[in-house]
């Protein structure tokens, strides 16, 4: 999905469970903060995810997404070519009709029978958003208020792609193709007073303009609910739909 941006069907990075205990964040460098910020966001086990990426000014993806890591439940509405809503409950996704008819009906998608390359099992990998902040260069604080701080620097697509996990690299390597600006992207990151991340914002140079990516994180800690589709309301995929999720 991702022109700037992996994928096992998780939402976890496979370094959350490695995120350092929240510290004071003056007790920190700039650029650990920055390449903690979105590791630490994970640790708290819930939150809300945006994520947007705009090409010449328009939109190419938005998605908005609730999150519970620990439960391995999403809720996610994703807007590309088409509007599209999706749960997941661990190995198992629901796709919603929009255009039928009625009450709500859902497809049902066993993430294991998907293609390991598979755009939905993808979608859900919510941990190749951070991918950039593998390969930042430098960055600096550039305003501090009471409850938040904000960075500026650059990262190299290059190393961020060999900090990345297998699964998430060959997502990027099409990114650093494109990218004229691969080896110096400028962003902008915001983090909370326990630099858990708040907003991430890059662009990206190519030769068809410019390609902008907006991350946001919030909701860290609040109780996710999230409803399973009742029986009578699911219909599950076929073979012909698999081949193509």
């Amino acid at each position: 999905m991702d022109p700037a941006e992996p994928s096992a069907g998780s939402a976890t990075p496979s370094t959350a469970a490695a995120s350092p205990s929240a510290a004071p964040l003056d007790a920190r460098d700039d650029m650990t903060v920055v390449k903690e910020a979105f590791d630490r966001g994970f640790a708290e086990r819930t939150f809300n995810m945006g994520a947007e990426i705009r090409a010449g000014g328009r939109h190419v993806v938005k998605i908005d997404a609730v999150v519970d890591v620990e439960a391995d439940v999403v809720q996610m509405i994703m807007m590309a070519d088409e509007y599209v809503e999706m749960l997941k409950f661990a190995d198992e996704i629901y796709i919603k009709d929009t255009d039928a008819p009625g009450p709500d009906t859902f497809l049902r998608v066993e993430v294991g029978k998907l293609n390991a390359n598979s755009s939905l099992r993808g979608s859900f990998d919510l941990s190749q958003h951070s991918g950039i902040l593998g390969g930042v260069l430098q960055a600096r604080k550039t305003d501090e208020q009471a409850d938040e701080r904000t960075y500026e620097g650059t990262a190299d697509l290059r190393k961020a792609m060999e900090a990345a996990p297998a699964a998430s690299r060959a997502s990027m390597e099409s990114t650093v193709r494109l990218a004229r600006n691969a080896d110096a992207v400028p962003f902008k990151l915001t983090v909370d007073d326990r630099g858990r991340l708040l907003s991430l914002f890059y662009e990206i140079e190519t030769a068809q303009g410019t390609i902008a990516s907006r991350i946001t994180m919030h909701g860290y800690g609040r109780d996710v609910a999230v409803d399973r589709p009742k029986p009578e309301q699911v219909k599950d995929a076929t073979e012909e739909q698999y081949a193509v999720l």
